[in-house]
């Protein structure tokens, strides 16, 4: 039961932008994934003051050097291990022009929740939200992780993001924690849902 009940706060507490103190804090975020909001930054905002856990999410940069590259300049592809591009199926053209992409039904858990049971994935597979396509390649506003402390929590499975990338993402986000569980796929909030309420109470606390 825990595990949909963090799944539903994420719908609660994930925003694009909020305010605190009179400030409003700046927008960063990579689109919609593919389920819920799963992968999305999750935002604890005491009232006074607010904090960011990014659960199996992008954490992204504004120009230079951009959404999708390093401080260097460098693409997020030169850090392998997704296997998005292979196992998303033909993109469905939208009447703005814009187009949406699905993971293939027959690969969705080994793409994005191999560590749940497969009666749930086959559910999660038909039931999946589209995820943009322009979110792989838009630029981001100001980063939020610029003036809001953060958290992350991944897993080493994760097929979506590779775990090296989400580990220098943290790691430029000068993460204040950064909880790494192994063999996790990216669909870590549903799999291991006691570890992302314990580091989400762990923020709020922080900031209190």
């Amino acid at each position: 039961m825990r595990r949909w009940l963090i799944a539903l706060s994420a719908f609660v507490v994930a925003a694009a932008s909020t305010t605190a103190a009179g400030v409003a804090a700046p927008r960063a975020r990579a689109g919609d994934a593919p389920i819920g909001h799963i992968g999305d930054t999750l935002r604890v905002d005491t009232g006074t003051y607010i904090a960011d856990v990014t659960v199996s999410g992008v954490a992204p940069c504004d120009p230079p050097p951009g959404f999708g590259y390093t401080r260097s300049g460098v693409p997020v592809k030169s850090f392998p291990g997704s296997t998005v591009e292979a196992n998303t199926a033909a993109p469905i053209l939208l009447a703005d022009g814009s187009r949406d992409l699905y993971f293939q039904p027959d690969r969705f858990r080994e793409q994005y929740a191999a560590d749940l049971p497969q009666t749930e994935t086959k559910l999660l597979a038909l039931t999946q939200r589209p995820m943009a396509e322009r979110a792989m390649t838009e630029v981001s506003d100001v980063a939020a992780w610029k003036a809001i402390p953060s958290w992350f929590i991944f897993g080493t499975r994760d097929n979506s993001i590779p775990a090296n990338l989400l580990s220098f993402m943290a790691e430029r986000a000068g993460s204040k924690k950064t909880v790494t569980i192994e063999g996790a796929s990216h669909a870590v909030m549903m799999s291991h849902a006691d570890a992302v309420v314990e580091l989400i109470e762990q923020a709020a606390a922080a900031v209190e």
